[in-house]
């Protein structure tokens, strides 16, 4: 986003221009469903693929955050996004401020979020044996999760809570009596204030520790096992050859006897 707003910025701003700038972003990554540059007062110069019939974006969150602060600003998620394999997607707009070379703001470049990928993240946890990713906005609303286990902009306050109760860089949580209870390593990302939750069932880790320590034990045997089969081999090559030449020795010395 950052890129693209500093290349708008050394660009003439109208929409003839922009759009083919706005269509080459796009068909480089999947990203985002959607880009839009926005002038200072509000008004939509350019918006790909063309989007709804408005003109003027003053009144929106992300315009205005980005426009007061000069820096990047992620909204909330509200719902009203539609993908191809869900009916409704949360839709979260990044926003960024276009800046001259004289640190004036020549405009807002937004761009509506492919939560989609974020299916990405359950793919890298997938080795975590019933592990959960949860991802909540600045609200504390739900916006994505690899389990079913809640509703887009439910707020989970109880997670929260726990938390910001926690002591340690780890917390345990249920969530009620009768669910499973967690282990919850808890993230913030900084600029944003969305919040991420990696989860994983107690008893699935202390399953998998008693499958560890089971094949500890199996392998220590399997070892002490071979080692008692080696050492019966070696020493029967060694000491045969001995016993053989003490009992010529013995019968040597009775015939000289």
């Amino acid at each position: 986003m950052t890129e693209l707003a500093a290349h708008l910025a050394q660009t003439p701003f109208s929409q003839s221009i922009v759009v083919p700038i706005l269509q080459e972003e796009l068909s480089t990554y999947d990203g985002f469903f959607s880009l839009v540059t926005i002038a200072p007062t509000g008004d939509v110069v350019a918006w790909e693929p063309s989007g709804p019939s408005l003109s003027n974006l003053k009144d929106r969150d992300y315009f205005q955050n980005a426009l007061a602060t000069r820096q990047a600003y992620v909204s909330d998620g509200r719902a009203g996004a539609r993908s191809a394999t869900a009916r409704f997607m949360p839709l979260v707009v990044i926003a960024a401020p276009i800046m001259t070379t004289d640190g004036n703001v020549r405009g807002v470049l937004a761009a509506s979020l492919n939560l989609e990928k974020f299916t990405n993240f359950g793919r890298d946890y997938a080795t975590i044996s019933r592990g959960r990713i949860t991802i909540l906005d600045r609200q504390n609303h739900f916006v994505y999760s690899n389990s079913p286990s809640y509703a887009f902009m439910q707020q989970l306050h109880k997670l929260v809570h726990t938390s910001a109760q926690a002591k340690d860089a780890f917390f345990y949580y249920q969530e009620n009596a009768g669910s499973d209870r967690q282990l919850v390593v808890p993230a913030t990302v900084l600029k944003s204030s969305w919040k991420v939750f990696v989860q994983q069932p107690v008893s699935e880790i202390d399953r998998e520790i008693s499958q560890y320590y089971l094949m500890t034990m199996a392998l220590v045997l399997i070892a002490v096992a071979i080692s008692s089969a080696v050492a019966h081999v070696l020493s029967r090559k060694l000491t045969l050859p001995i016993d053989g030449l003490v009992q010529r020795v013995r019968g040597f010395t009775l015939r000289g006897c």
